[in-house]
């Protein structure tokens, strides 16, 4: 009811204020129309978008980016265009909060809320910028001038940033002092890869990454100690382009070599495992350390209480006991690539779906055996649903 009895004064106090012109008509003016749209200034995007008909009313969303992940917004829902003072008004009903955003620029929080009191005009100059003045923190002086512009994100490299996995590709994709630059490792044995990398440039006009005939493709093999035997150039003329697509995955398209690869999956520094379990993050990667650490030194008498059973060990052997998989694994060890991949493993950020947690390269995968999906159904409890690479 406040907020109504607010806009209501609003439009009754722009109504009065425009009597004054003889020729006004409140419910439509051509002008206003040339607001619409997206609006930038010094870190600043300017939202406005047409609300309401009858009134003429449009919403102004004004959001401060301290970084690419969290900034400042003011909201003004109900604003209308004053045909005597030639801009967009709100009249003590905007609002004032921080804002956090996810990886790919979608909000995340909107909270804490300094003022739900805020007053502002926004004012189209002759040269087509666009002045926004804030009334409620500095009256009078608190103003900044907009250019229009197609479309704003504050970063939008930063999607594309960290590591992606399909199969037994590994991508990764790093931005510094504007050079962006694409790997991908693609495993074809424990002692051969094939090495895709480039150098990239984002296209505004379709969103992704594109590598215009400077990719460089080798084929690496190594020997059992892992020592490299042959590194070889297979081409230095490739081009590539990378697109997230609307699942959030990514897409590789390989130009050069004329084939589509994906949809890759997001792993690294952005992992969240709210999806898989409700543990703090700290104990499952300490639990991921303890089972990382046994798989190294082929202590199978430390796994084998971790393992919810039955499980198959590669290449078709289901064990149902601990006691089982021990004598099973005695005399088992992982292959020198398999070992190679789990030593390179850190234990923070794992990769995670919705199969459960992945270590190494997929040498290991846990899941939470009390949560079923959606809710935590009992206490957390971590299991080792998977071990792969051993012979």
């Amino acid at each position: 009811m406040k907020k109504l009895t607010a806009i209501l004064l609003t439009l009754a106090l722009l109504l009065c204020g425009m009597a004054a012109t003889a020729q006004s008509d409140y419910t439509y003016f051509p002008e206003s129309e040339d607001y619409v749209g997206t609006w930038y200034a010094d870190g600043t995007i300017l939202e406005i978008v047409h609300m309401d008909d009858d009134y003429n009313l449009f919403s102004c969303v004004v959001t401060k980016y301290a970084s690419e992940r969290e900034g400042v917004r003011w909201i003004y829902d109900s604003c209308a265009y004053d045909d005597v003072g030639k801009a967009l008004a709100s009249l003590e009903i905007g609002v004032k909060f921080d804002v956090r955003f996810d990886e790919n620029g979608d909000l995340l929080s909107s909270d804490p809320v300094y003022y739900e009191d805020g007053a502002a005009t926004f004012a189209l100059n002759a040269d087509g910028t666009l002045t926004w003045t804030d009334f409620k923190e500095a009256p009078g002086e608190n103003a900044l001038v907009f250019e229009k512009v197609e479309r704003y994100v504050p970063n939008p490299v930063a999607a594309y940033e960290g590591d992606w996995v399909a199969d037994r590709a590994l991508m990764t994709i790093e931005a510094l002092d504007d050079v962006i630059t694409c790997s991908i490792h693609w495993a074809g044995s424990a002692f051969d890869e094939a090495v895709w990398e480039y150098t990239c440039v984002y296209d505004e006009a379709t969103g992704g990454l594109t590598a215009p005939e400077n990719g460089v493709k080798r084929i690496v093999t190594y020997g059992e100690g892992g020592d490299v035997l042959s590194d070889e150039v297979e081409y230095d003329d490739g081009a590539a382009t990378f697109v997230i697509d609307g699942a959030g995955n990514l897409v590789w398209t390989n130009i050069k070599e004329d084939f589509v690869e994906g949809p890759f999956e997001k792993a690294g520094g952005l992992t969240d495992y709210s999806g898989v379990t409700t543990m703090d993050r700290a104990e499952i990667e300490a639990f991921a350390e303890k089972v990382r650490d046994a798989y190294l030194k082929c202590d199978w008498a430390t796994l084998a209480p971790l393992i919810d059973y039955p499980i198959t060990v590669v290449p078709d052997r289901e064990i149902t006991t601990p006691q089982d998989f021990t004598a099973y694994m005695f005399d088992k060890a992982p292959t020198e690539g398999d070992l190679a991949a789990m030593a390179e493993e850190d234990c923070r950020d794992l990769f995670v779906n919705g199969e459960g947690i992945c270590l190494g390269s997929g040498q290991i995968w846990l899941i939470d055996v009390n949560f079923d999906g959606v809710a935590q159904v009992d206490d957390p409890l971590l299991r080792i649903i998977a071990i792969q690479g051993v012979e």
